[in-house]
């Protein structure tokens, strides 16, 4: 496996780094934020996982989760650059 500084989702990129939305698992109710540390393609360049550091209130950990689970945030929120919430 390949390391990536980012990928596209469809019109927007997304970038070690940004915070992301993460889906809940199937069955599951809240999602959650956390921020990019890597994002890892096959030998193709195919997105296969993408590792993140966050999680719900006091369950902060570091996760690799499937590209399909992650979703893009502004990377602003009224004009001040977003930040993982603790």
């Amino acid at each position: 496996m390949k390391q990536l500084p980012e990928y596209r989702t469809g019109r927007n990129f997304i970038r070690i780094g940004d915070i992301v939305r993460v889906r809940p698992r199937p069955g599951r109710r809240d999602g959650f934020e956390a921020k990019v540390r890597a994002i890892l393609a096959d030998e193709r360049g195919e997105v296969t996982e993408i590792e993140v550091f966050g999680g719900p209130a006091g369950r902060h950990a570091i996760r690799t989760l499937r590209p399909e689970r992650i979703e893009r945030l502004a990377q602003t929120c009224h004009g001040e650059a977003r930040t993982a919430r603790r």
